[in-house]
């Protein structure tokens, strides 16, 4: 049994919930890296099975548990961020694999002063596809970085997370992509390096989620609301979240909500002729389009 190093170099948070069957292979693939000296912290979030039970009995003294009630990945994620003991973080999902490499490729660029490093990934889809996903060139709004925000391909100094704010509690969908936006906006600012490794070092169970139009709308209001600063450095993006929020609000019966929306989209971006399709949509009622 390794003892527990007395200074991580890096913390590894793991939110999950009911997930009591993949969680230790997640755990796992983290513990089985080379290199730094790493803790991992599980965020249990109110899970109903018997997780507190599988990951508490884990024999391996770097691996901690912390439990919460039911609040979302988003909060369980800065709960983990909040009990990290290392300089430097990452999150890895549940149901995901990191591969051999993926933590010191992470952390020798932070080790060589970098502020924010990005890796690969390879989507694993349930028909059995295989996707994969690179960092690539981002707008403005992430500060011009050649990046990919997804849970297990990026890592920063912990302080870095705590200073933009973590993660925005109660989005359900885009939380990496506004996260990412903050974080290489701040980088940029402080005149830091940002690293990218194209090598797809995780392995992500890239599950289709239910489209929910309500929390579409709700997530995209508030993405819009409190990064609206940043998007506005890229119009293409902007009106890409003003289109996807109408949508939602069209789908979800919120009609003057998608007109007001829509109609941004198109005044942000009046070359794209898709907002004006969407827009005119969206003046149908839904059960007339059923």
């Amino acid at each position: 049994m390794q003892p527990v190093p007395v200074e991580p170099e890096i913390t590894v948070v793991i939110p999950t919930f009911d997930r009591a069957t993949v969680v230790l292979a997640a755990v796992q693939s983290v513990l089985d890296q080379a290199g730094p000296r790493m803790e991992v912290i599980v965020v249990d979030d109110g899970s109903g099975d018997d997780t507190v039970t599988r990951v508490a009995s884990h024999p391996d003294p770097r691996v901690r548990l912390v439990q919460a009630a039911h609040g979302g990945v988003c909060a369980a994620r800065n709960l983990g961020a909040a009990a990290a003991r290392a300089p430097w973080l990452t999150f890895l999902d549940s149901d995901d694999v990191a591969a051999e490499g993926w933590l010191a490729a992470l952390c020798e660029p932070l080790a060589r002063g970098a502020e924010l490093v990005t890796c690969g990934a390879e989507l694993r889809y349930p028909d059995g596809r295989v996707r994969i996903v690179r960092p690539v060139p981002l707008g403005p709004a992430f500060g011009s970085i050649t990046a990919h925000f997804l849970a297990g391909t990026f890592a920063m100094p912990t302080e870095l997370f705590r200073a933009v704010g973590g993660y925005r509690v109660g989005l359900t969908y885009g939380e990496n992509t506004e996260l990412g936006m903050r974080l290489g906006t701040e980088a940029r600012a402080r005149g830091a390096r940002v690293a990218a490794d194209p090598r797809p070092l995780v392995q992500v169970s890239a599950v289709v989620r239910e489209y929910v139009a309500r929390r579409y709308f709700e997530s995209g209001v508030a993405v819009l609301r409190d990064t609206g600063e940043l998007l506005a450095k890229d119009p293409r993006l902007h009106a890409s979240y003003l289109a996807i929020t109408g949508v939602a609000a069209s789908r979800d019966g919120r009609v003057r909500d998608a007109h007001r929306l829509l109609w941004r989209a198109w005044r942000v971006e009046p070359r794209n002729w898709k907002h004006v399709a969407r827009l005119a949509r969206s003046c149908v009622p839904v059960r007339a389009l059923r």
